[in-house]
């Protein structure tokens, strides 16, 4: 019986006709019923998905699956065999387990399958799920999905971080799977950066501690004051013209990979512009003075003269007689901006650049533009590298980049006066 515990080695004899498939699907049975191995039950699964023949022995094996096994994994696999390949069959054991379940993971997931693969009942098995989750988090329908997208993020970090958790503290079993089910299965942990709802609309949002920001976060057609904080960003959607309608957003204390093209577009917006063309900043320039502002948490001051930046908390800047921003400085520790925008290379006219202390990785490659500039200062930062471009700026006379973790200098830097290494 033991050489039959391996569903490859069942698929292999059923095709050179060694067991009948009656059988095969009776040992697939035995498997699902008495192996603790999540893996070897997935696998038992996913190879039931490929019969074509037998259709009502698998699936009523698959409907057991889904309504009994532990494994959310596997409950998540069983219900997208039964949805794909049976689709002509009754529906009710599918949505029983939908109203039964509580796994993020099978709800996320199973949501990302319906929008992907349309088969016969896949918009009814949709709304199901978006109702429940509507439910539970008393939010519309799309502003609950991305809840649960939040949570699903969570989720993920839950399990990445379990083991070294584990090692580290060393809980009981109990308290494992205390941990588990707290961590795993629907809550309102998503629900805690929801500042204010109105009539189960997210107005007020508050994100901290993800990696990425899910693209659902589109769909918050009422979202008037978004704050993205303390987060490591690598991913978020690109596009999202509901966010460019925004009253509000703030991007402060950020590990940051891209600025998005939305946070671009919104502050290129006229009404978020005024402020500075009033102060006498061209119409072309003063959007960046906006997207430090949504970085730094602090509107921009305009003064006229070089500042004491130790004793400034907002970003400070200055202009030239024709209203070019000719001095940027920043160095509020505790309101970082985590990343240099490449949109600062557009200010020809810019002398002096100061942004010290504020989590930045890198020094943009289009900065061989800044023809004009004379002092950068981007002291303290987490700067690995330098690019060696940098030295043909034909003004530059002083370069402070102490305090940053480089890992290669090239030497035309190195040995250059003008560079504070």
């Amino acid at each position: 019986m033991k050489e039959y515990l391996n569903p490859d080695k069942i698929q292999q004899d059923i095709a050179n006709n060694k067991i009948s498939i009656k059988d095969a699907l009776k040992l697939y049975e035995s498997i699902l019923t008495k192996s603790d191995n999540e893996d070897l039950r997935h696998n038992v699964i996913m190879s039931l998905g490929n019969f074509s023949v037998e259709r009502e022995e698998i699936f009523k094996i698959l409907e057991i699956s889904l309504i009994s096994d532990e494994s959310e994994r596997i409950r998540y696999a069983s219900a997208i065999i039964l949805t794909e390949k049976f689709s002509d069959y009754d529906i009710s054991p599918l949505l029983w387990a939908i109203e039964s379940e509580s796994s993020i993971f099978f709800f996320k997931n199973m949501l990302n399958q319906l929008d992907k693969c349309k088969t016969l009942n896949s918009d009814i098995l949709r709304d199901k799920i978006l109702n429940k989750i509507s439910i539970h988090y008393n939010l519309t329908p799309l502003d609950s999905k991305f809840i649960l997208d939040v949570d699903y993020l969570d989720y993920l970090k839950f399990r990445d971080e379990l083991s070294e958790f584990s090692k580290k503290f060393h809980p009981t079993e109990l308290e494992i799977q205390e941990l588990i089910k707290e961590n795993t299965q629907l809550g309102y942990k998503g629900l805690s950066r929801v500042r204010t709802s109105q009539n189960k609309y997210i107005t007020d949002l508050d994100l901290n501690e993800l990696d990425e920001i899910p693209d659902s976060i589109c769909n918050l057609t009422k979202l008037n004051t978004l704050r993205i904080s303390h987060c490591n960003l690598k991913k978020g959607p690109q596009k999202c013209p509901i966010l460019e309608s925004l009253d509000s957003l703030v991007m402060v204390n950020n590990d940051l990979e891209f600025i998005p093209n939305w946070v671009i577009n919104y502050a290129n917006q006229e009404r978020n512009i005024q402020k500075y063309i009033d102060e006498g900043v061209i119409t072309s320039e003063a959007y960046i003075l906006v997207l430090m502002e949504i970085l730094s948490g602090r509107k921009c001051n305009k003064i006229n003269e070089t500042p004491n930046i130790e004793h400034f908390f907002s970003v400070c800047y200055s202009l030239n007689d024709n209203g070019n921003i000719i001095g940027l400085y920043y160095s509020n520790k505790n309101l970082q901006i985590g990343i240099i925008p490449k949109q600062i290379c557009e200010l020809k006219y810019l002398k002096e650049l100061t942004l010290t202390k504020q989590k930045v990785k890198e020094i943009p490659d289009c900065f061989i533009k800044l023809q004009h500039l004379k002092e950068l200062n981007l002291k303290e930062n987490k700067i690995t590298f330098v690019p060696e471009k940098i030295i043909q700026l034909k003004n530059i006379e002083l370069v402070d980049l102490r305090k940053n973790p480089f890992k290669n200098i090239p030497n035309s830097i190195s040995n250059s006066d003008r560079f504070k290494i």
